[in-house]
């Protein structure tokens, strides 16, 4: 398992082309609709479990509204760069390839970048996904084989149809890949391997760091995305197994929910 996961990690030639990309949206975004417009990546590629060939999912900060927009705020009065189609004309015209707007509860765009090659999925300002991201990559702090770990469950899953969050033809929906990674923490939290670092957060709601996340086209909610960011350090685990045994262990809870 540690071989495979080695073998497909990104390449320093592929971190290179990662920058590139981000710095050239940049570049881009600030010609266009200005310098409070920033791209940040979140998801696998964060917190070491993505190989060379994976997506970037690209999030783009608006420094102007960091806590998102109140359900009093509309979807056509919000800021040019928010216009999907606007910007995805834009790719188009600096030459990227493949440009579509997916239209969701929380629009992407996809694209491919014309110099690195690599497929960009970009949202505008939705930055709970960046919230996760940071919350994870932290998990990995106190267990470093734990991005090994999701990285090869996402694999044993895939080949049962059981990381297909869009349904197969003849299945239905099963798990997303963000879906897996909570379980699995879950699962070494009960093992005594992780803390939980939703426990002791600040009680007082006007400390705690929020995000209005979007619930349909013109309905918001204020979600709380506070956690406790506890020194690696100050952490004793009642158990520290090798990868193979706790990936024998999910195994074993997989055999026993499946029974």
């Amino acid at each position: 398992m540690l071989e495979l996961y080695k073998l497909t990690r990104p390449t320093p030639e592929v971190q290179r082309h990662r920058e590139q990309t981000i710095a050239e949206l940049k570049r881009i975004l600030t010609n266009r609709f200005g310098p409070q417009y920033v791209p940040a990546l979140f998801g696998s590629s964060r917190y070491g479990v993505s190989d060379r060939q994976s997506d970037l999912d690209i999030v783009i900060l608006d420094q102007d509204h960091p806590h998102g927009f109140t359900p009093t705020v509309y979807d056509r009065t919000l800021p040019a760069l928010y216009k999907l189609s606007d910007l995805a004309q834009l790719l188009r015209k600096k030459r990227y390839g493949k440009v579509i707007v997916i239209p969701a509860k929380v629009p992407i765009i996809k694209a491919r970048d014309p110099k690195t090659n690599l497929q960009i999925d970009i949202n505008i300002n939705d930055r709970l996904g960046l919230f996760n991201t940071e919350l994870l990559e932290h998990y990995c702090m106190f267990w470093p084989p734990l991005s090994n770990l999701i990285y090869v469950i996402k694999k044993w899953a895939k080949v049962r149809g059981l990381n297909e969050p869009a349904g197969l033809k003849k299945a239905g929906p099963t798990f997303s890949s963000y879906c897996l990674t909570l379980m699995i923490v879950g699962f070494l939290q009960s093992r005594g391997i992780l803390p939980n670092l939703h426990e002791q957060r600040p009680t007082n709601q006007q400390d705690r760091p929020y995000f209005w996340i979007k619930i349909n086209k013109n309905s918001r909610m204020k979600c709380w995305v506070d956690w406790n960011h506890l020194s690696p350090s100050a952490w004793t685990p009642a158990n520290n197994p090798s990868l193979g045994r706790a990936f024998y262990a999910w195994l074993q809870l997989s055999r026993v929910v499946r029974s």
